[in-house]
């Protein structure tokens, strides 16, 4: 059973790869714009650390079969 187990996690670990987005960290930054005043639309961009979309925040994506 070992053996199979084994097996298995080695095929886990080569379906996976590093997120192309997140570059395996599982978070990323985003520019959000965010106005001075409510009179006044002028304001500044910030940066918020968001989980990425594409890994769920894992850092590992499925492979496609073109990424063999």
């Amino acid at each position: 059973m070992a053996r199979i187990k084994d097996w298995m996690e080695d095929l886990k670990m080569l379906s996976m790869m590093e997120c192309p987005d997140c570059e395996g960290d599982g978070v990323v930054a985003v520019e959000i714009a965010k106005p001075q005043s409510f009179s006044r639309d002028v304001g500044e961009i910030y940066e918020e650390i968001r989980n990425c979309e594409l890994c769920s925040g894992s850092g590992e994506v499925e492979r496609d079969d073109e990424d063999f």
